[in-house]
């Protein structure tokens, strides 16, 4: 009986609440809490939802409600009014069923990626940053390696782009490994506005960069390269992962 009662869209305190009732009569919330063994605090949100559906009623003696079941013929007449509602949602569903099918083919057809080459194709990756991010915005990722970020070429080319990303006001989040700290509390780095680094003890990807649906990856190998993903899946995913990673890094 609990079981049936269950499948169909009733909880456990609202079965038990209805099952005393049942076996009460007309009761005051005293009776119901002494018999069900439901605690004070749910059982008047439990009963309002029981009267919501229709199969409580009560009447009001002396200032004092009292509560009792209505017809269990009453749930089966619930169970068809909840079929007829899901009936209606699909109906409704069905109207805008083309136009969620449209905007997953439009997400599906802007998914690419681009390859840059050369310290100005890796210029030009990281300018994209710029273009699509608007003023007071952040992006967040994961640093170049440890040997990567020595590079006195590759502490130039970052002094210079985060001085034209301060400018365009927008801010940077990264994690790095801890290995890599005393390189971004250098001379050059510690220099960086809006430009906020944490720390962990593991290894964590190199060189990756989530902007808006944006996915930018570099290596700055002895040819620099760099690749743009665009995928809003894909994006949303690596985002998620870094923020995990953030809440436990360290400052």
């Amino acid at each position: 009986m609990e079981k049936i009662l269950e499948e169909i869209g009733f909880t456990k305190g609202e079965i038990k609440v209805y099952l005393t009732l049942l076996e009460l009569g007309s009761t005051t919330t005293g009776g119901i809490i002494k018999k069900s063994k439901v605690s004070p605090s749910k059982v008047y949100d439990i009963l309002e939802k029981l009267i919501q559906k229709g199969v409580v009623n009560y009447v009001i003696k002396g200032k004092v409600k009292y509560f009792e079941a209505a017809s269990p013929k009453r749930i089966l007449e619930y169970l068809q009014e909840k079929e007829e509602k899901i009936k209606a949602q699909e109906k409704e569903l069905n109207k805008v069923l083309p136009q969620l099918i449209q905007k997953q083919k439009l997400i599906e057809s802007i998914q690419e990626a681009k390859v840059y080459k050369g310290w100005k194709g890796v210029q030009t990756a990281f300018n994209f940053i710029l273009e699509v991010l608007k003023r007071g915005e952040n992006y967040i990722g994961f640093v170049a390696t440890e040997k990567e970020q020595q590079s006195k070429e590759v502490q130039l080319f970052f002094a210079k782009y985060h001085k034209k990303r301060y400018e365009r006001g927008l801010k940077v989040s990264l994690i790095a490994n801890e290995k890599t700290r005393y390189v971004f509390e250098g001379p050059v780095y510690k220099e960086f506005k809006n430009f906020h680094v944490r720390y962990v003890k593991h290894i964590v990807p190199s060189g990756v960069l989530i902007f808006g649906s944006n996915i930018l990856i570099v290596s700055f190998t002895k040819l620099p390269v760099a690749y743009i993903i665009t995928s809003e899946q894909i994006a949303d995913s690596f985002r998620e992962f870094f923020y995990s990673m953030w809440k436990i890094a360290e400052k």
